[in-house]
């Protein structure tokens, strides 16, 4: 779903607002509702060890960041994942047991530090769009797309010295933001259980 496709929702009621400017803010809309609902989370491309190295690139689907690691696998048996500062005592005392988190959100870090070649680490990440992004998931799109057009108009509508400004539609639509952002944030926290893999968004 392209960002375009979602301005015939949005620019009537921000009358004289440059598409430009309207995709900038919904863009950020639809990363804060990533962030703060976690509720686009997929599997990586699984990595496999090389022999003493601890720290693999994590392979994210195009146009996606990082927001956190969610669930851990070595060799199909449940991991665990960890903070930066839990896993780098672990790894230091030689605790044995198996973590991963990430320092950077850009690798990840393992422990123990495999000494042979092919385990397979799978990694189940919560993401979000870049800065770049161009599109929003259809997956997402077509289930929440009433949310992101809601986060959408609260930005444009309380820019100040505009000539569609409006705060009092802008509050009115931030707080049915916020509102959906905690509701589908509780159910997401709530699936976390499940163990299927999926290489689409999972929807609460």
């Amino acid at each position: 779903m392209t960002f375009d496709s979602l301005l015939p929702r949005i620019l009537p009621s921000v009358k004289g607002c440059p598409d430009i400017l309207a995709i900038t803010h919904m863009r950020q809309a639809y990363i804060e509702f990533c962030e703060n609902t976690l509720a686009w989370t997929a599997w990586l491309t699984p990595i496999e060890s090389v022999a003493n190295d601890g720290s693999y690139a994590m392979v994210l689907p195009a146009s996606s960041a990082l927001v956190k690691l969610i669930e851990f696998k070595v060799d199909g048996r449940e991991a665990d994942v960890t903070t930066p500062a839990k896993g780098r005592s672990m790894l230091l005392n030689d605790s044995g047991a198996q973590v991963a988190w990430t320092e950077d959100r850009v690798n990840v870090n393992v422990s123990p530090v495999p000494g042979v070649d092919g385990i397979v680490y799978d990694l189940r990440a919560a993401l979000k769009p870049t800065q770049a992004a161009a599109a929003i998931d259809d997956t997402l799109g077509e289930h929440y797309s009433e949310h992101l057009v809601d986060g959408t108009l609260a930005r444009l509508l309380e820019i100040e010295g505009v000539p569609w400004e409006n705060q009092q539609r802008a509050a009115m639509r931030r707080d049915r933001f916020a509102g959906a952002m905690a509701d589908v944030g509780l159910r997401v926290s709530k699936g976390f259980s499940s163990g299927q893999r999926r290489t689409k968004p999972f929807l609460y």
